[in-house]
C-alpha cells in the first residue's frame, strides 16, 4: 500500500507545479542535509526542477517527506467498503472477491462437522481417525488471512 501511495503522489508531483514546489520546500526544511564541506546548497527551485524531470528524485523526496504509515492507517478503514464501490463499476474484480469469500466461508463452515465426525469415528472405530482432524485443521489454516499485495 505504501508503494501505491508514493506512486500516486509522484504522479501528482509530476503534473502539479505548486505541489512540487511546496514538497521541495518541505523536504529542504525537514529532510535535507547540506554537504559538510561547504559545497553549494540546494534551493527549492532547483529541487522542484529536478523532481519535475526525474522520477527517482520525486520518489526519494516524497519518501523522505510523507508519513506513509499515517496515510496507510487512514486508508485502511476505507478498504472495507471497496467491494461495494467495485460492484458499482461493473468490473470482474468483485466476482473474484465474492468467489474467494464464498470459498473461505465454505471452509470455515466445514470445520466443525469434519472435526466432530473424525472425533466420533476415532472413539468408536480406530484411534487412527484422529489423523483426520488434521484435514479439518488444514481447512482452517488455508482460510487464514494473507497480507495485502
Amino acid at each position: 500500500m505504501e508503494g501505491a501511495i508514493l506512486e500516486r503522489l509522484a504522479a501528482r508531483m509530476e503534473q502539479d507545479e505548486e505541489f512540487r514546489t511546496s514538497t521541495a520546500e518541505l523536504w529542504l526544511k525537514d529532510a535535507y542535509e547540506p554537504p559538510p564541506n561547504g559545497e553549494q546548497r540546494l534551493d527549492a527551485q532547483s529541487v522542484s526542477e529536478l523532481t519535475a524531470t526525474s522520477g527517482s528524485a520525486r520518489y526519494h523526496v516524497l519518501a523522505d517527506v510523507i508519513d506513509r504509515d499515517m496515510i496507510a492507517d487512514k486508508a485502511l478503514p476505507e478498504l472495507s467498503n471497496i467491494i461495494h464501490r467495485l460492484r458499482a463499476t461493473g468490473s470482474l474484480v468483485p466476482e473474484e472477491f465474492d468467489r474467494l469469500q464464498a470459498e473461505a466461508d465454505f471452509r470455515i463452515a466445514m470445520f466443525p462437522p469434519l472435526a466432530t465426525l473424525m472425533g466420533v469415528l476415532a472413539i468408536r472405530s480406530s484411534p487412527f481417525w484422529w489423523l483426520g482432524t488434521l484435514a479439518a485443521l488444514t481447512l482452517i489454516y488455508v482460510v487464514q488471512p494473507r497480507p495485502a499485495q
